[in-house]
């Protein structure tokens, strides 16, 4: 590592805490349709 990486390590903390924020997932994809950049944004935008 170089000087400059040692300056901005940081250890990274234990996030177990927050596991029951976080919903479960089956980690199965979902089809949404087909479309290019556009359709993607918007398919998101009604997600949120």
């Amino acid at each position: 590592m170089s000087n400059f990486d040692i300056l901005l390590y940081r250890e990274i903390k234990n996030g177990k805490h927050y596991d029951t924020l976080i919903p479960k997932t089956t980690c199965k994809s979902t089809y949404l349709g087909d479309g290019m950049t556009d359709f993607s944004v918007q398919e998101m935008a009604s997600m949120v």
